[in-house]
């Protein structure tokens, strides 16, 4: 048979042939990592909670960040927290706590419970050696960036609260509420009580002030100012009138285009903002 007559009797295909010789599919090769069967997901479409690793919990109008980095981890005790000295105690701050009947490993993992599951926070890194963890935190619609240290103090210890950036009534705002989780509602010490005012949208008419925040959001690069300004537009966005401008195409079009900034500053109100819109 002449080459032209073999390639018309198959096809111009050698598969139809080997397919016949073995009486069926083809065998995968040994080895042959291409040829193994799998099932293989093509696409798969998430939502933005999704994309965001932002999960609602049953029962309630918030959302948490769940980290699962192994940095992230509780506290055990493997390692011992470094005790309280004359010299530290006397740098104290005031937004430092005595829980004299928590030990440091039983503070700091309760600490970890309540940044988890009692306020919006994202809890970045946890150092088991020194006892110490960050995090950022929302608190009325406003960030804040804290660090924790936690020291023995005896049978006791001593958790000290420290705002590394963002908004100080949002972390005053956050210390009344731990020393509450921790101490109770009446035995709280050195808190300022009075809660930080949520911003009045009337103030802020849809014409004027929402075009200047869009455009430091089409423009900045800075993430600070980008959270400041996601987070005022989602507090704005409560006035029917600003959530229908930020409806509009054009409005609409830069606030989607922020999805790509994985910062939890910006990505949280943002999925606040959208999920409300």
């Amino acid at each position: 048979m002449s080459a032209e007559g073999f390639y018309a009797s198959v096809g111009g295909d050698f598969s139809g042939v080997l397919t016949s010789h073995f009486g069926g599919e083809l065998p995968p090769l040994a080895g042959d990592f291409y040829a193994e069967r799998s099932n293989t997901t093509r696409g798969v479409t998430l939502d933005l909670g999704d994309v965001l690793n932002l999960h609602t919990k049953h029962g309630q109008d918030k959302m948490y960040l769940h980290s699962s980095s192994s940095s992230c981890q509780d506290f055990d005790d493997r390692n011992a927290a470094p005790p309280i000295t004359n010299e530290v105690r006397a740098f104290l701050g005031h937004t430092a706590l005595h829980l004299r009947e928590y030990s440091a490993v039983s503070a700091g993992n309760c600490l970890l419970t309540f940044l988890r599951t009692e306020v919006d926070a994202q809890v970045q890194k946890v150092n088991q050696t020194k006892f110490t963890l960050k995090a950022v935190v929302f608190k009325h619609g406003l960030w804040c960036k804290i660090k924790v240290r936690i020291y023995q103090d005896g049978q006791g210890s001593l958790v000290e609260f420290l705002r590394y950036s963002g908004d100080t009534l949002a972390f005053h705002a956050l210390y009344h509420q731990v020393s509450e989780f921790l101490l109770g509602p009446s035995t709280i010490q050195n808190v300022i009580r009075s809660p930080p005012a949520t911003p009045c949208t009337e103030a802020f008419p849809a014409d004027k002030d929402v075009s200047p925040l869009l455009e430091m959001i089409d423009s900045c690069q800075d993430v600070n100012l980008l959270a400041e300004a996601v987070s005022a537009l989602n507090a704005l966005a409560a006035d029917p009138e600003v959530a229908k401008e930020l409806r509009m195409p054009c409005a609409f079009g830069k606030l989607q285009h922020l999805r790509q900034v994985e910062d939890f500053r910006v990505a949280f109100p943002l999925s606040c903002l959208l999920s409300a819109m």
